[in-house]
């Protein structure tokens, strides 16, 4: 099942959230990120993530997604629950990176 933490920017401004970043358990060996377009740099985002979160991706992908929620809550950037793509409210927004 392929399954994914969406990664929000929640400027209290803002009308609404915007997606920075999605990383995607898709069934395979590891995880991969997808970026927004000209919204953040990949590898700053992917150490910001494994900084936060004290389960290791390679080892246990699945509790990595987990923990992210818990995570990242802060006041300008958040991570969704864990949930596939028929109920993600993002799921317009497309994808233009990959981190394995």
């Amino acid at each position: 099942m392929t399954c994914h933490v969406d990664i929000v920017s929640n400027e209290p401004l803002a009308s609404e959230p915007r997606l920075l970043a999605r990383v995607i358990l898709n069934g395979g060996p590891g995880l991969e990120m997808d970026l927004v377009s000209n919204r953040t740099d990949r590898q700053k985002m992917w150490s910001y993530l494994c900084s936060r979160v004290q389960v290791d991706p390679e080892h246990d992908p699945t509790a990595f997604l987990e923990a992210l929620a818990r995570a990242i809550d802060a006041t300008y950037v958040r991570a969704s629950e864990i949930h596939d793509d028929a109920h993600c409210p993002f799921r317009k927004h497309g994808a233009t990176s990959a981190i394995s």
